[in-house]
């Protein structure tokens, strides 16, 4: 099920953007992760492990993408719990597969009821908000007291951050302008948007593809770096991050920070 209005005002510039999502800008993003879809496991599991699933609960993807981690989480459970990913693009809300409850919302104000949901997930969804605290804000006002938010993003001053605003920026047909946080700053926005019992650590992984070329092709389509060449991407990729090749194949290392909090009863 699609819910809310394609003509959804803008509310934040992350809004702005997501409006500019076409069927062919995002398919690249899509084809990546279809392509290889183990690649980014690692990763999911930065904030499945966290979310203290049960059978039954409701949990919210936001700024769930192409569904990538309200897959996991719904494969994790065996189906057996409601997931709602919420998304401000429509074209990638229309893309999330149709066994999750799916929501048309600007991210700066969920289309959700208070006290609604028992959990949630954001993975790499926090550095584009213009306003960081109102989107805290907003994930608290939807869980239920005591519920669980776990939030995963690139930090500030790492690889991963000078990669994406720069690297990414360069190459890429729609740019890359996001501020990252550090991990007080994590910490500090979840306490003024009224959680408790916050815990911020910063979680080292690494992407793992086949062999260099999948691995190069892979980022140049899931960051849709368009304007460049596979050289190009590997020049990127040395000059920001760690790359090892071996005979198991190829590891792209990446690293989040992680924050935990519950909602205040």
């Amino acid at each position: 099920m699609s819910v809310g209005p394609a003509d959804l005002p803008v509310r934040d510039r992350f809004d702005e953007r997501a409006a500019g999502y076409t069927p062919e800008r995002i398919g690249l993003f899509n084809e990546a992760t279809a392509r290889h879809p183990l690649a980014r496991e690692a990763e999911r599991r930065v904030v499945i492990d966290r979310l203290e699933l049960e059978e039954g609960l409701t949990v919210c993807d936001v700024g769930a993408g192409g569904g990538y981690l309200s897959d996991g989480i719904r494969a994790r459970l065996g189906g057996r719990c409601r997931v709602v990913a919420v998304e401000n693009s429509v074209v990638f809300c229309e893309s999330i597969a149709p066994d999750h409850e799916r929501v048309t919302s600007s991210l700066s104000h969920l289309a959700l009821a208070d006290a609604s949901v028992d959990r949630v997930a954001v993975l790499a969804g926090l550095h584009h908000q213009d306003d960081k605290l109102r989107f805290l804000r907003e994930a608290h006002r939807v869980l239920k007291p005591g519920g669980l938010a776990v939030v995963a993003d690139v930090r500030e001053g790492t690889g991963p951050a000078r990669f994406l605003n720069e690297a990414v920026d360069r190459w890429s047909d729609m740019g890359h302008d996001a501020t990252f946080l550090d991990e007080l700053g994590f910490a500090s926005l979840l306490e003024s948007a009224g959680f408790c019992e916050v815990a911020v650590e910063t979680e080292a992984y690494t992407w793992d593809l086949p062999d260099e070329r999948s691995l190069l092709e892979f980022c140049r389509t899931l960051f849709r770096m368009t304007r460049a060449s596979l050289a190009d991407v590997r020049d990127e990729l040395h000059r920001y991050l760690r790359v090892d090749v071996d005979a198991s194949g190829a590891h792209l290392h990446w690293s989040l920070t992680c924050a935990s909090a519950r909602a205040r009863a």
